[in-house]
């Protein structure tokens, strides 16, 4: 039997594949809609395609807007390719910056091809190669969220901000 929590939040429902470029960016911003409180991203790299859009821009702004304890975290390690061809998500990031926030993803880490987001504990989106849009979206699914959400924050902790994001036009 289902716990209360899991109840409140709709029944487990089974994982999507997706295996093209297009169909992961519309549930990456099926996903970015869902979010009512956090939104943690973790890859070696921010797809230009997904992540340099005015969907993008407008559904983080939005977001964060909605509440002042809404958060988004993003774990790259490529920071140049983020802030370089991803000028739409930076500027956001840049206008939000108490609500959006990078952090330099370390190379030598386990698994380094792996990409993953995690919504509210709840949604997730897990990408075993982040050079291949094949990914499974989960939604309602917590127990497989919080283990991802787990993994992401204790990552978060031991990572420096990004350098290169937040400079000063003299």
């Amino acid at each position: 039997m289902a716990n209360s929590e899991e109840n409140k939040q709709g029944p487990d429902t089974e994982p999507i594949h997706v295996a093209t470029r297009v169909e992961r960016r519309e549930q990456i911003y099926a996903l970015f809609d869902s979010a009512e409180r956090q939104i943690s991203v973790l890859s070696t790299i921010l797809d230009d395609y997904t992540f340099n859009s005015s969907r993008i821009e407008q559904s983080l702004s939005q977001f964060v807007i909605r509440h002042q304890d809404n958060r988004v975290n993003f774990l790259v390690e490529n920071d140049r390719q983020v802030i370089q061809y991803n000028e739409r998500l930076i500027r956001a990031a840049r206008r939000f910056s108490s609500y959006i926030n990078f952090r330099h993803l370390k190379a030598e880490r386990d698994n380094a091809t792996v990409s993953f987001i995690v919504i509210d504990d709840k949604h997730y989106l897990f990408q075993r190669d982040y050079s291949n849009p094949e990914c499974i979206v989960a939604m309602n699914m917590r127990k497989e969220a919080r283990h991802y959400q787990k993994q992401f924050d204790e990552i978060w902790r031991a990572s420096p901000p990004m350098p290169g994001l937040h400079t000063l036009g003299l």
